[in-house]
Parts: C-alpha cells; sequence; structure tokens
C-alpha cells in the first residue's frame, strides 16, 4: 500500500510473508529515504506508540457517531469479559485482527445500558 504524504513524499507499506515482517518505505520523489522492517513485538510497539500519539491530536476522536456513519466491520471473532478494579466494573475484552486485543473498563451501570441495547428489537435495518 502507498500513502501520499506531505510534497513529493510517499510512505509505502507491505509485509513479507517469508520474514514475517512488517515493512516501511518513505521516499521523495522516487527516491529512498527511509527503510525500516519490524518483527512481530516491535510492529506491536509501534501500533501502541501510533495510537497514544493519536490521543493528543487537537481533533479527538468523535465521542458518539454520527448518523448514517459508515465504519469497517470486523467479525467478532473474540471477546473476554473479566472483573474489573471498582466495585461493578467489568472489562470487556476484544479482539480486533489488525490491533490485537483492546480492552474497555464498563461501569455497572454501563453494561446494563449495553446488555439493554443489545438485547432490544431493532426498528428496520440500522446501517453503522
Amino acid at each position: 500500500m502507498t500513502e501520499r504524504l506531505a510534497g513529493h513524499m510517499s510512505l509505502r507499506s507491505w509485509f513479507d510473508e517469508e520474514s514475517q515482517q512488517a515493512c516501511f518505505e518513505i521516499s521523495e520523489a522516487g527516491e529512498t529515504r527511509a527503510h525500516m522492517t519490524l518483527e512481530l513485538p516491535e510492529f506491536r510497539t509501534l501500533l501502541r506508540h501510533l495510537g497514544q500519539l493519536r490521543t493528543r491530536f487537537s481533533e479527538p476522536v468523535t465521542h458518539s457517531l454520527e448518523p448514517r456513519a459508515r465504519l469497517d466491520l470486523n467479525p467478532l471473532a473474540a471477546y473476554s469479559v473479566i472483573d474489573g478494579q471498582a466495585e461493578g466494573e467489568r472489562v470487556l475484552m476484544v479482539r480486533h485482527p489488525g490491533y490485537g486485543w483492546l480492552a474497555f473498563g464498563i461501569s455497572a451501570k454501563g453494561c446494563q445500558r449495553i446488555a439493554v441495547d443489545l438485547l432490544r428489537e431493532t426498528q428496520g435495518r440500522q446501517h453503522l
């Protein structure tokens, strides 16, 4: 995959099946300026770091979705729920095929709202 960056810069990324590494190349006007390969542990660190950087942008991730918002759908391959640290809190862990396991602390009241939302009958199809 190649993404155009500022000016004449571009970022190319691919996965090397043989070495099992994620590969990145930054080029300018067709000339390679930097190249990096990451094995899984370093790749996980990069993803975590990028997520932390994302939280610092002045435009935050929205707290709610606009009606009719469209998102990429990932089949829920696995999830787990464990007790949280606070009384009544649960930790919902969801496996994302690209980001790995994501954990969300949810209050008892939040768990009840989620259960109601998941179990209610829908008014026709709703698209995210």
